[in-house]
């Protein structure tokens, strides 16, 4: 039988306590992003040391708040101390059902059941926990990170050492803040010069990883007769929910609805491209904070006017536009594009035949696009909502069909910028599959693309692969009014 140890708790305002605790043998950190309980919270555990005693010293709240609760749990002997920790880490990560006191419509008083669970995140240099673990500590506790991170560095000085030219260097800064302002818009992360920072912490690509896994999950479960809208009483689809708002705070109300909740293929891709943007200024900060031999993967050129490519691309977006609601932007500039990670993964299949083809994105997504390659769901999670033919990447061969995202007419975040863009990509068709009706299922076995033609369902013809190593970027087209 567990017998309960005694828990004093520290007055909020109160210093930490200054008594020669000043080594964390290990801790965790737990966060409860819970649709249920409309709970946005963290729960740090450590397990400290004078040398000779040993306690644990918990520190839990809201997310942001100023005042976080504290607790010492004293005088243990180091067998103690682990049992009691690992009882607690134990009992936290459980899934359990509470109750709230509630109004009804009418007034009357009724109690809702709900689940909390936390769940532990990593998080290698904490802005919470004692001093002894804040941003100076591994996941595991105790390792201490060093860090060469330039103080005050600029984000995106990056682009002034690698040789680039002035318009681009311009255009990348330009490109890497509307990006940094839609991680800020659309979540409780900022982007500094130490990279992605939350307020427990910063955020790593392990974050990132898992937390595409658990959107991958998600977007697997259909909804209720196969809509791409899932049902926010689901259990897998809250916990998905919580465990997604876990590893990637966001900046809720003082009540988590139904209405923060990603239920849409369109509300979960939105959250896919947050990711990508965030591993885009993960790549630019840490190539800042390399002083002696910056490296980013990204080339690019701005081509003259009097340049054939430029000519060549200039009048192939004017010679395939078909849709006059974009018919008042122009080419204002061509650059030429690589990557030299995706480049060398790119192939085509059995040798087939490749396209030079269009393809728009807003603008948030483009460094992120650049800078990591296309990116597609895998294929357990459902088809996209609008992608007719499945998880893939598209291209058009006319500009404007195109050109239509770039703008968000076809939905999506609109750009800040006075300029939008488009990308020309070569695609490796390998063996195509030609077909005009619709195929959300993707292309059939045994062929590597989809040529969906114009007719019935269609007013342009599309081309879909569905391995993101058969599209490489080879132009990025600036357009303006």
């Amino acid at each position: 039988m567990h017998m309960p140890i005694p828990v004093r708790k520290l007055k909020k305002e109160a210093a930490y306590p200054a008594d020669g605790y000043t080594t964390t043998d290990k801790h965790v950190i737990l966060m409860c992003g819970n649709m249920d309980g409309n709970a946005n919270k963290f729960y740090v555990l450590e397990l400290q040391t004078n040398g000779s005693d040993y306690r644990l010293y918990s520190e839990y709240g809201r997310i942001g708040s100023p005042n976080p609760a504290r607790d010492l749990r004293e005088s243990l002997s180091s067998s103690e101390a682990e049992k009691e920790f690992a009882r607690i880490e134990k009992s936290k990560g459980k899934a359990k059902t509470k109750t709230r006191k509630l109004k009804d419509a009418d007034g009357n008083d009724i109690v809702e059941k709900h689940t909390e669970q936390y769940l532990a995140v990593d998080i290698p240099a904490p802005t919470i926990g004692s001093p002894n673990i804040r941003a100076k500590t591994d996941a595991n506790g105790g390792s201490t990170i060093t860090t060469s991170k330039k103080s005050g560095a600029a984000v995106g000085a990056i682009f002034s050492q690698v040789g680039f030219q002035p318009s681009v260097q311009t255009l990348l800064g330009q490109l890497l803040a509307e990006n940094i302002h839609n991680i800020e818009a659309t979540s409780n992360v900022t982007v500094t010069h130490n990279g992605l920072e939350t307020p427990l912490g910063p955020i790593t690509p392990t974050h990132i990883g898992t937390a595409r896994d658990t959107l991958n999950d998600l977007q697997s479960i259909k909804g209720a007769g196969k809509t791409n809208v899932r049902d926010h009483n689901e259990r897998d689809v809250r916990d998905l929910n919580s465990r997604f708002f876990s590893l990637v705070p966001h900046q809720f109300g003082a009540k988590i609805t139904e209405a923060d909740m990603l239920l849409s293929d369109d509300n979960i891709n939105e959250k896919i491209d947050l990711l990508q943007g965030m591993e885009a200024a993960l790549t630019v900060t840490t190539a800042d904070d390399d002083k002696d031999s910056p490296k980013l993967p990204l080339g690019m050129i701005e081509l003259p006017s009097n340049n054939p490519d430029y000519k060549a691309i200039k009048q192939r977006v004017v010679s395939t536009a078909k849709h006059s609601d974009v018919r008042d932007w122009k080419v204002n500039r061509v650059f030429s594009t690589s990557n030299s990670n995706v480049d060398a993964k790119y192939h085509n299949p059995m040798g087939g035949p490749e396209f030079d083809l269009f393809h728009g994105s807003a603008n948030a997504n483009l460094l992120s696009i650049m800078m990591n390659g296309f990116y597609v769901p895998p294929s357990s999670a459902s088809h996209v909502t609008g992608r007719m033919f499945g998880n893939g990447v598209y291209g058009a061969s006319s500009s404007s069909k195109s050109f239509r995202y770039s703008v968000g007419m076809w939905g999506g975040r609109r750009s800040r910028m006075q300029t939008a863009y488009m990308f020309v990509v070569r695609f490796g068709m390998g063996k195509i599959f030609e077909t005009d009706t619709t195929r959300t299922q993707g292309a059939p076995k045994g062929y590597h693309s989809i040529h969906a033609k114009a007719g019935r369902h269609l007013m342009n013809d599309e081309y879909i692969v569905y391995n993101t190593n058969q599209a490489k970027i080879t132009h990025l087209i600036e357009m303006a009014k």
